[in-house]
């Protein structure tokens, strides 16, 4: 899947993936096209300063590939490579999400053999695959790649405060981000590498701000985040993860409540969030649970009213109660009474 997908639980997560450590390769990176990518300074921006540069790297043996899938590290035997590269019909590169795919599935064994070792094996794989003008193109890229994650990794001018949830600057932040992008690749590598990507996140910040809108009521909470939704690409809403759509339809749903909104505002911010047949289901499950709680509060009367009973033995009252309890629940329903008595 292209989109990381969640409500707030998923902003936590797209949030720790930004700040958390960038020597893996969970920072969504990009791949430059047809010639090779300018290569970037780090020393000339401010605050950058990579952990692992280029010429260290050359310094470091590294063992010889001719396909790159030799002796493949633990996690990546039996798997199929992800990821892979897309040409022109002049056999030149272009920028696609799959190369970035490529150089990921390999980075992520860093831990089980060295890096130096790993970006020997991704240049032979990229050599054995591509024709020589492409296969240059796509070491340079490889180069640039490794040069921003370690210069992201080291980024930290304006890192936010993870205690609160700025807005503004968790915004400044992102924006940084891509300026720093820049100077490793091109609009069009960016575009096809990180465009989908801004955009849920954009989404993220503008769904989140939605929710910590004091002055909307929940059902325009609702309008207003359906609105948003309906602006992202087909794709995402298809893959909308039901993860977010629940955190969304709780957090709302209680915030309603917590305001003695009535049946028909509940059902209309469910429409909103989750379509009408939907809310005509969670509707039919309001009923059977309140139908459910019903028979619960019945029955512990019931249940009381014999355990009050001075004129039975204990033997006699838990005799009584399962008799009871038998004939008001089936075998499922008994095992969740037994639960709710013990309470």
């Amino acid at each position: 899947m292209r989109y990381w997908l969640g409500a707030a639980l998923l902003f936590v997560l797209t949030v720790v993936w930004w700040f958390g450590g960038h020597t893996s390769p969970e920072l969504p990176l990009a791949v430059e096209q047809t010639a090779p990518p300018q290569k970037h300074n780090p020393a000339s921006n401010s605050g950058l300063k990579p952990i692992l540069a280029l010429p260290e790297l050359k310094e470091q043996p590294a063992e010889t590939f001719v396909t790159g899938l030799e002796n493949l590290p633990a996690s990546l035997r039996g798997t199929d490579v992800d990821g892979g590269f897309v040409l022109d019909e002049e056999g030149q590169l272009l920028p696609s999400f799959r190369t970035r795919q490529l150089f990921d599935y390999f980075l992520s064994a860093q831990g089980e053999e060295p890096l130096a070792t790993i970006l020997a094996r991704i240049t032979a794989y990229i050599y054995q695959q591509l024709p020589i003008e492409a296969a240059q193109a796509a070491e340079a890229l490889l180069h640039n790649y490794i040069e921003y994650l370690a210069a992201a990794d080291n980024y930290e001018s304006v890192k936010p405060n993870m205690q609160q949830l700025d807005f503004a600057q968790l915004s400044d932040f992102k924006q940084e981000l891509k300026t720093l992008r820049a100077g490793y690749f091109d609009a069009a590598t960016q575009d096809a590498f990180f465009g989908e990507e801004d955009a849920y996140d954009e989404y993220t910040f503008a769904r989140l701000e939605v929710l910590n809108n004091e002055a909307l009521s929940a059902t325009q909470k609702a309008e207003r985040i359906a609105e948003l939704t309906a602006q992202m690409p087909a794709a995402f809403q298809a893959e909308r993860s039901e993860l977010e759509q629940l955190s969304t339809l709780r957090t709302l749903t209680d915030e309603l409540q917590q305001t003695n909104g009535s049946v028909e505002e509940l059902y209309a911010l469910r429409s909103e969030l989750v379509g009408e047949e939907g809310a005509k289901r969670l509707a039919q499950l309001d009923e059977q649970r309140a139908q459910w709680q019903q028979r619960v509060d019945a029955w512990l009367a019931e249940r009381q009213r014999v355990l009050s009973n001075g004129n039975l033995s204990d033997v006699d009252k838990a005799e009584q109660i399962d008799a009871l309890r038998a004939q008001h629940f089936n075998e499922q329903e008994t095992l969740r009474i037994k639960f709710i008595e013990k309470q």
